[in-house]
């Protein structure tokens, strides 16, 4: 009874943002496809990976700095701050007029297409896990864990991004795809068979660098392939990103609560990263 208040927020908070996510990315997704053709498609869609990865080679930094000085409920409140003023700006610079109609289609997604979502997914949630955790177990520090985390993405953005523009000059998208994966699998065995923080460290930025390139490939070829159905494409890569993600949690939990370690998890993410290039 004493852990019933506590879970019940989690689970509201948890729910909150599970309707936020979809709700503001899905619109959002589909204005910014809007903006791209075939010859520049891949390289704008990949800026988008590369704006993730710059806020989170500054924000783990300023992050660690919060809660080590002001503690992490201050440290959320900051970042609920940010997502409110994320949504009034959005309303600021987005055309009211503008409105989709979203449907799930998996058939026409293409299986092969939603299981590669779903890998990426997989490697959304299972790194959300191990990467903390594996952190954890050479620092809790908070000022070194952000410090930490930056380095992992560090060179992900401007990877993504050169290889996007690459892709859209030679036109063709496949090698990309599956260089990302291929890259992947060796970072996967050196995070799971070391234990010292330098290799550790070393390990999970060649993964967070080489985990980057193929989600934004994905994209691109599911858009590619329904372009006159963006809507219907968008919203059936978000309902397949977020199942590959709850699997993979799921699984993750299931092999540490089996008595298997954290560095375990990287193993499983180097099966389901292979899966991306099924698209």
């Amino acid at each position: 009874f004493v852990l019933l208040p506590p879970l019940a927020a989690v689970f509201v908070a948890g729910l909150c943002f599970g309707m936020y996510v979809p709700a503001f990315w899905l619109p959002m997704n589909c204005l910014l496809v809007r903006e791209t053709h075939r010859g520049n498609r891949a390289g704008r869609l990949a800026g988008l990976t590369a704006a993730f990865t710059t806020t989170g080679v500054v924000a783990p930094v300023l992050g660690g700095y919060l809660a080590q000085v002001a503690g992490y409920s201050i440290l959320f409140s900051a970042g609920g701050a940010i997502v409110l003023a994320n949504l009034v700006l959005v309303r600021l610079v987005v055309d009211p007029a503008s409105s989709f109609a979203f449907s799930i289609d998996l058939r026409g997604t293409h299986p092969r297409t939603v299981l590669a979502l779903a890998g990426q997914g997989g490697v959304d949630g299972l790194l959300t896990v191990a990467t903390p955790l594996g952190s954890f177990l050479f620092t809790t520090d908070s000022f070194e864990l952000g410090l930490l985390f930056s380095l992992f993405f560090l060179g992900a953005g401007v990877t993504a991004v050169v290889l996007g523009r690459i892709s859209d000059r030679m036109k063709t998208r496949g090698p990309f795809l599956i260089l990302g994966p291929i890259l992947s699998v060796p970072a996967c065995l050196l995070a799971f068979a070391v234990r010292d923080l330098g290799p550790f460290a070393f390990a999970i930025g060649w993964l967070s660098l080489t985990s980057a390139i193929a989600p934004s490939f994905i994209y691109t070829i599911l858009i590619d392939r329904m372009e006159d159905s963006v809507p219907r494409a968008t919203a059936s890569r978000e309902f397949s990103l977020n199942l590959g993600r709850a699997l993979a949690i799921m699984a993750g939990l299931s092999v540490l609560a089996l008595g298997g370690d954290v560095y375990a998890l990287f193993l499983l993410v180097g099966g389901v990263i292979l899966l991306e290039a099924l698209a």
